[in-house]
């Protein structure tokens, strides 16, 4: 299921990341890496909070992590460190769930 599952993921234009327990990047799809400027070897060395942590309100991440807790899924934007540039982008974060 895993395998098929990555498959998807890979074949989605839009950018889409998996953040493990560790605040790390198992996985990254090509898209992701077009659009952020690193390659996915580069993302599993940086911890997914570094990447959005500074140029963000600390409210909204407040919020966005509250959510996550209560919800399981959040729906927002955030400011990115993109290697080239700064990079706004739309991401909807929800748990991984799998049998």
């Amino acid at each position: 299921m895993q395998k098929n599952a990555w498959s998807i993921l890979a074949g989605v234009g839009d950018g889409v990341f998996v953040i493990g327990r560790d605040v790390q990047y198992p996985y990254v799809n090509s898209a992701f890496e077009e659009m952020s400027g690193y390659s996915s070897a580069e993302l599993s060395e940086i911890k997914s909070t570094s990447f959005y942590q500074t140029k963000n309100d600390p409210n909204q991440l407040a919020d966005m992590r509250l959510k996550l807790q209560k919800e399981k899924a959040w729906n927002g934007e955030l400011i990115t460190s993109g290697k080239r540039i700064p990079v706004c982008i739309q991401l909807t974060i929800a748990q991984w769930r799998s049998k």
